[in-house]
């Protein structure tokens, strides 16, 4: 089972390489934004896994919803 928790900050570390450091107050901008984000995208998602007429969302759903070229995700926007 995946875990619930993801730690941003460490993320945000590990990713910015060795030359920068990651300040608190960027990390809280991140999770703010991961946040919009989701409240953002949710819906769609849902409304995804409801077409395959499921109440469960599933990483099926996931990988579509991603692979849609109006998400932005795949570098062309409809």
């Amino acid at each position: 089972m995946a875990s619930s928790v993801f730690n941003v900050g460490k993320t945000m570390r590990g990713y910015s390489g060795k030359k920068y450091r990651v300040s608190p107050g960027a990390v809280h901008e991140m999770i703010s934004r991961l946040d919009l984000w989701f409240e953002t995208n949710m819906k769609e998602v849902c409304r995804v896994s409801k077409s395959h007429g499921r109440r469960t969302i599933m990483e099926d759903d996931v990988t579509e919803f991603f692979s849609m070229k109006k998400n932005g995700f795949t570098g062309n926007q409809e």
